[in-house]
C-alpha cells in the first residue's frame, strides 16, 4: 500500500467543481522537496512555495513546478510563514503539505473525487499520517493522530505560534480523508533526535513566555511519548 509513488499520473480533467491550491514552507529541503512537489502536482490548481532562504537548491528545484515561489530572508516562526503561503493561496479549497510529506495515488484520487462534488458540506478535512521509521511505515503514535490538511481558503487563518501552529478555519464540520499521508520525517537516527531536541526546546520557550512552567527535557520526554504510544 506504501510503495513507491510514480513520478506522475495522467492528468485531471477540467470537469473539476472546485479548485486547489497546495501550499509548502521549506527551509534546506533539497534532498526531500522533488518527491513531495511531484506527488501533488497532478491535483493542484495551484502550488505555492514559502522558502526560509535555504542554503541549498529548494527553491531552484521548487520552481521547476510553480512559478509561485516566494524566499523570505527570515524564519519569524512556523504561523506566520505557513500564513504567508496561505495569503497567496487563491483557489477554493487549501491543501497544506510539508516537505517531507507525499500523498499516495489513493489520496490524491480520494481529493479529486471530493472537489468534483457539486457542493461540499464540510470546511476542513483532517488526515492520518504514515511515518517511516526505520524501514517501515508506523501506524500507531503520532500516526494515529489526525491532522487538518485540506480546508477552504475562504475564512481560515493560522494562528502565530513558533511551531506547530494551530489552523483555525472556517465554521462548519469537519471530515475525515480515509487515505492517508506518507510522512518521511527523518532523514536519519541523528536527524530524528536533533529534530526532537529543537522542538522540546521551541515548546519549553513558548511555555516559559507564557507564565508555564518549563523544561526541555519534559518535553522532549513527551515528543518521545508521542512518537512511542
Amino acid at each position: 500500500m506504501f510503495g513507491p509513488l510514480p513520478t506522475s499520473r495522467p492528468g485531471r480533467t477540467m470537469s473539476r467543481t472546485h479548485s486547489l491550491s497546495v501550499i509548502v514552507i521549506a527551509k534546506n529541503e533539497a534532498d526531500r522537496i522533488r518527491r513531495c512537489l511531484e506527488s501533488v502536482k497532478d491535483v493542484a490548481d495551484q502550488i505555492v512555495v514559502v522558502d526560509a532562504n535555504s542554503s541549498d537548491a529548494t527553491a531552484e528545484i521548487c520552481r521547476e513546478y510553480t512559478k509561485d515561489v516566494v524566499v523570505t530572508p527570515d524564519w519569524p516562526g512556523d504561523g506566520i510563514q505557513k500564513q504567508r503561503a496561505l495569503d497567496r493561496a487563491e483557489c477554493d479549497w487549501v491543501f497544506r503539505i510539508d516537505a517531507d510529506e507525499r500523498m499516495t495515488p489513493e489520496l490524491r484520487e480520494e481529493i479529486d473525487r471530493l472537489l468534483r462534488r457539486e457542493s461540499i458540506d464540510e470546511t476542513m478535512f483532517t488526515v492520518r499520517w504514515a511515518t517511516y521509521v526505520f524501514g517501515k511505515y508506523l501506524r500507531h503514535g503520532e500516526c494515529g493522530i489526525r491532522h487538518p490538511k485540506l480546508f477552504r481558503r475562504e475564512g481560515a487563518h493560522y494562528g502565530p505560534a513558533v511551531v506547530h501552529a494551530p489552523l483555525h478555519h472556517a465554521p462548519g464540520k469537519v471530515g475525515r480523508l480515509r487515505r492517508r499521508l506518507l510522512h518521511d520525517a527523518n532523514r536519519s537516527y541523528y536527524h530524528m533526535i536533533h529534530k526532537l531536541a529543537e522542538y522540546a526546546c521551541l515548546a519549553a520557550e513558548v511555555r516559559a513566555e507564557s507564565g508555564k512552567n518549563a523544561s526541555p527535557l519534559r518535553a522532549f520526554l513527551g515528543a518521545w511519548g508521542r512518537f512511542l504510544a
